[in-house]
């Protein structure tokens, strides 16, 4: 942006090369270079954002190393650009303001507002540190900064007269020593279904300016970078510069393959050049998919449970009476999900349904257990109303399903009266699948049937409360 140069000479103190002005997009450019006599050198550079110029907005870049934008704050209408002019709105305390952010490592040292017909009160914050305040004018400068993150100049008094009308504003900045700038902070979603990462890449940009070597870009455990989308992913990336100089590089990031379930999370540290360590946060899981569910098996139920079956333990299937049976299919109906996993069922609780007779469970079952086949499983807690296995580990490999069988025995004497039956309910809601495993789909109730699962009391013995006389046939026993 530099033309018609002029050169003036100040000796044995500094040499000041200052370019015509020229606008582009609202920026006014004014560089200006200093060279002390003593031969150690640094550069300052001054842009000058007019809001008179064509294209000027409220949100801006002045050059490469400095951007600003606007805030309402406590003033009754947001900035805007009227008749030339940025209006910052008022507010005894803190009205509109101008943000203006350095960039590349750059550090801002001066900054200038010039405003006309109405120019109040107003105060700035350098790195968002404690507030200065200005005296209205029509200029306001901010001298002796060295702004790292942002300065911010806001109008800070009451009335419409004295709001402030900004003609235009200049900052000068530093071009500081190494930097490395990058596009995102954080990254998350590096996620994928167990058995098929490594997960999508994501990413960032990254760039450097006045660096003294290579830049190492290192990545945490169980995520790998790369300078290129399909191939070549690792630990580590190591960036040359060229003149002290790293183009805007697109870095890949993905979360690496056959990790089990659980959350990953680390930190990409990107060091060297001589300039401050960046770093970006990472965030992804392994999850499993949520296809897996549980039916009931058809005609499982018995007829009736004879009062007889009176077991106190069920430690093999040939004890009690087998009422009902489910089947656990890992993917649902299809057998194949999107995972690797199996499904593990560790608790589930059988609650009573309509139709059910047996008033109060634990006065009626001595015993229940669960089978697998004729493998024993684990027993039951029974209540009032439900039927409660917490501990489980039930484990139906991936594809394939597994039937369970309920047992149970019935207590001696029952509070239940002949014919009474059991209906048991299992929801969703009182199924658990581990974590470990493939997830659970939604699945409707299983209902066992009405009117199965019947008490049958039989008698065994005839017992007299007195002995009886005798008497003739048809007689009554007195």
């Amino acid at each position: 942006m530099l033309s018609n140069s002029n050169l003036l000479w100040l000796p044995r103190q500094l040499t000041i090369l200052v370019s015509c002005l020229r606008a582009f997009h609202g920026v006014i450019f004014l560089s200006v270079l200093f060279v002390v006599w003593s031969g150690g050198v640094f550069g300052q550079t001054t842009v000058v954002y007019d809001f008179a110029a064509g294209g000027a907005m409220t949100a801006d870049n002045l050059d490469a190393n400095v951007s600003f934008t606007t805030a309402q704050n406590s003033g009754t209408v947001a900035p805007g650009i009227f008749s030339n002019q940025l209006r910052l709105y008022q507010n005894a305390t803190k009205g509109g303001s101008i943000i203006i952010t350095p960039l590349n490592g750059v550090t801002i040292t001066e900054v200038i507002v010039r405003a006309s017909s109405r120019t109040g009160d107003a105060g700035y914050t350098v790195d968002g540190g404690t507030a200065i305040n200005l005296s209205g004018g029509a200029v306001y400068n901010m001298s002796g900064l060295s702004a790292s993150t942002e300065v911010e100049f806001y109008q800070r008094e009451n009335g419409s007269s004295n709001r402030i009308y900004v003609d235009e504003f200049e900052v000068t900045y530093s071009s500081g020593g190494p930097f490395i700038t990058l596009s995102e902070t954080s990254l998350s979603g590096a996620s994928y279904v167990a058995g098929n990462g490594p997960s999508t890449s994501q990413t960032f940009t990254m760039e450097g300016g006045n660096l003294t070597g290579d830049i190492t870009l290192t990545a945490p455990t169980n995520y790998h970078i790369s300078t290129s989308a399909g191939a070549d992913y690792g630990g580590s990336l190591t960036l040359s510069p060229s003149s002290g100089t790293i183009n805007s590089t697109i870095i890949y990031v993905h979360l690496v393959a056959s990790l089990g379930l659980g959350n990953y999370v680390g930190t990409i540290t990107v060091t060297g050049g001589g300039a401050t360590q960046q770093d970006v946060t990472l965030s992804g899981n392994v999850t499993g998919s949520n296809e897996s569910d549980i039916i009931a098996v058809s005609s499982s139920e018995a007829t009736s449970i004879s009062s007889t079956v009176i077991d106190p333990s069920l430690p093999t299937v040939g004890a009690g009476v087998q009422v009902w049976e489910f089947t656990i299919r890992d993917g649902g109906a299809s057998l194949n999900d999107a995972d690797n996993l199996p499904t593990i069922l560790s608790a589930f609780t059988l609650a009573q349904n309509a139709g059910n007779q047996v008033g109060n469970w634990a006065n009626n079952i001595q015993s229940v257990a669960l089978f697998d086949g004729t493998t024993f499983i684990d027993s039951g807690i029974v209540t009032a109303n439900q039927i409660q296995f917490s501990s489980l580990n039930v484990t139906v490999s991936d594809g394939t399903q597994k039937t369970l069988s309920l047992r149970l025995s019935l207590q001696c004497p029952l509070s239940a009266t002949d014919g009474e039956d059991f209906v048991f309910s299992l929801s969703n809601s009182n199924t658990t699948f581990s974590s470990l495993g493939s997830g659970k789909a939604g699945f409707s109730a299983l209902i066992s049937g009405n009117g199965l699962n019947a008490i049958d009391i039989l008698a065994t013995s005839l017992v007299f409360n007195q002995q009886p006389t005798d008497v003739g046939i048809g007689g009554n026993m007195i």
